[in-house]
């Protein structure tokens, strides 16, 4: 939750999270304060969720084959 106050506060973007997890993974690390896209690509690639920007928000859910638990 914390990475997506700091995306709010700099980029005036709100993170709507599908799964109450995601909002719990821990982050450490810089967050590039003038590279939106950077940023997400790498929350992407790092924690295996899918990234959908609609407006003023971004969605950010499971990767289903990533996540998949029968796996």
């Amino acid at each position: 939750q914390e990475v997506a106050d700091e995306i709010k506060a700099n980029f005036g973007i709100e993170i709507i999270f599908q799964d109450k997890d995601l909002s719990q993974k821990k982050f450490v690390g810089v967050i590039p304060n003038n590279n939106l896209s950077m940023l997400l690509n790498a929350l992407s690639k790092l924690y295996g969720i899918t990234v959908k920007k609609q407006g003023q928000q971004v969605i950010l859910s499971k990767d289903k084959e990533i996540w998949n638990e029968d796996k």
